[in-house]
Formats: structure tokens, C-alpha cells, sequence
């Protein structure tokens, strides 16, 4: 009886300081969506990413990891602020099931 009620406590301890380690794991781990998004429409498409600045050489973004694309001052026609997506959608997906 004192083994069962000792191991379950082990066992007690033990997941609550997993959890605890987890949490800790997931807060340090998950990077922060960039707060300058923008829509940058040029004559020949747009392109969605991190607003880094512009200039007489054009619009720099931040599309994917340390990529950086620079559209010509003369082809943009709109910047658009965009909001970042939900954690939750950020995390599943965007796509919604039909019917």
C-alpha cells in the first residue's frame, strides 16, 4: 500500500513538472508574428511580408526568414497595412471545410 501511494506520487509530481516544462518550452520557442505587415501591389502582382523600409530604390520586404525582396519605387502601386492572422488560424490554417 505505502509503494502504491508513493509511486503515485512520483508519478503526481512528476507530470505537473512536465507540464510546467512544456509551458515554458511553447512561451520561449514561439516567435512573435512581425507587427509591419503590408500588401505591396505592383503592376506586375503583389507581394505580402514584413515592411523594412523604402527609399528611391523601391519597397523592402521581409518575406521568409532573413529573405528580402525590394520592388522598384516606379511598379508599386499600393501599400496596404495588413493585420497578422489568429494564433489559431496561424496554427491550423486558413481553409474551411465545404458543407
Amino acid at each position: 500500500m505505502t509503494r502504491s501511494l508513493r509511486y503515485a506520487a512520483v508519478c503526481g509530481v512528476s507530470g505537473v513538472t512536465l507540464a510546467a516544462v512544456a509551458v515554458v518550452v511553447v512561451w520561449t520557442a514561439t516567435a512573435a508574428p512581425p507587427d509591419r505587415l503590408v500588401r505591396v501591389v505592383t503592376t506586375s502582382g503583389e507581394r505580402c511580408g514584413e515592411f523594412l523600409g523604402s527609399g528611391p530604390g523601391g519597397v523592402v520586404l521581409r518575406t521568409g526568414g532573413e529573405e528580402r525582396a525590394v520592388r522598384p519605387g516606379s511598379t508599386v502601386t499600393s501599400v496596404v497595412p495588413v493585420s497578422p492572422p489568429a494564433r489559431s488560424q496561424a496554427v491550423r490554417g486558413t481553409r474551411r471545410r465545404a458543407g
